[in-house]
């Protein structure tokens, strides 16, 4: 049976399009490309003029990214020790330095996010900005293992300066007697070269154990030497390697009964520190403290106004 017109007329037209096509996008005007343009170029230019740029000096609050200029070995035995130059970023202003303080700056490691406090060496020559550091790779160092497989020319985050030791004014007759361990000749040079360079009065006095006499050699003796000869007779440097019978408690009571030391500074691994001038004090406030002075420096100056300082 056929269906009535009607129906037949409104099936057909359900499979049928019979209103207007579908017309395509519109297309977008120059006008409205030029608008898109100048709203990303201004908003670059903004972020380039208003977004912080990186600190091109050394302070004591933000990572200041600095280069891997130079890196020379020293010794090899009994561990590696390396003299490590770092520039700072270019027409950076000087490191901000303080000629009174024995001063420390900051590492970081960016993969683990971890932070080590190095005391740099005196600078080479007058007005050079260069941080020089003596690193030693410590078999289960992170960081040192990090700063031994950078390449010259890497970046490496510094900051600081710290404050780690006054020294005695300008204006004092001091005599300094340092007691240095492995790297920790670097913070005797550095107090020996402010003290020095900003009194004439004053004399320095470092006695070095190192565990191999390889670790005193190359360029750790060269910086020795340097320094020795701006203050001919007023910079003595006496290095004890441990093969040798190492630093003696009579070679340190020579310093303080017969040279008169009225300041000594110990300054190594915690058992050197802890054998000279007895343990350093726990840590308050995210600074260590010294502790009560014991070991053999504690009957050595007994009775003598004798100042002890212990360095990290």
């Amino acid at each position: 049976m056929s269906l009535p017109r009607q129906i037949l007329s409104r099936v057909c037209r359900r499979g049928i399009s019979t209103g207007r096509p579908v017309s395509p996008p519109p297309r977008r005007s120059r006008r409205f490309y030029i608008a898109t343009f100048a709203a990303g170029a201004a908003a670059g230019i903004a972020y380039y003029n208003f977004t912080p740029a990186p600190p091109s000096r050394l302070n004591p609050d933000t990572f200041t990214p600095y280069t891997l200029a130079s890196h020379t070995p020293i010794s090899t035995r009994p561990t590696e020790t390396s003299l490590l130059t770092l520039s700072p970023p270019a027409g950076a202003a000087p490191p901000p330095f303080s000629p009174t303080h024995v001063q420390s700056v900051e590492i970081k490691h960016p993969q683990v996010q971890i932070a080590r406090h190095y005391t740099p060496l005196p600078p080479a020559a007058e007005g050079d900005a260069a941080i020089r550091l003596l690193v030693k790779r410590e078999p289960a160092g992170e960081m040192s293992r990090y700063l031994f497989a950078l390449a010259t020319g890497a970046t490496v985050e510094l900051r600081g300066p710290h404050e780690e030791y006054a020294l005695p004014p300008p204006d004092a007759a001091s005599k300094l007697l340092f007691l240095a361990g492995g790297t920790g000749i670097a913070p005797a040079l550095q107090a020996a070269y402010k003290l020095l360079e900003n009194s004439a009065e004053a004399e320095a006095r470092v006695l070095w154990a190192v565990r191999h006499r390889g670790e005193s050699q190359g360029a750790a003796a060269a910086e020795v030497e340097r320094l020795q000869a701006r203050y001919p007779g007023r910079l003595e440097v006496e290095v004890c390697p441990d093969p040798e019978g190492g630093m003696k408690p009579g070679t340190v009571s020579d310093g303080v009964q017969r040279w008169g030391a009225d300041r000594i500074v110990v300054c190594g691994p915690d058992g050197f520190v802890a054998y000279w001038a007895g343990p350093r004090g726990p840590w308050v406030g995210g600074r260590e403290q010294q502790g009560e002075l014991g070991g053999v420096l504690g009957g050595l100056v007994e009775g003598r106004e004798v100042e002890v300082w212990k360095m990290s």
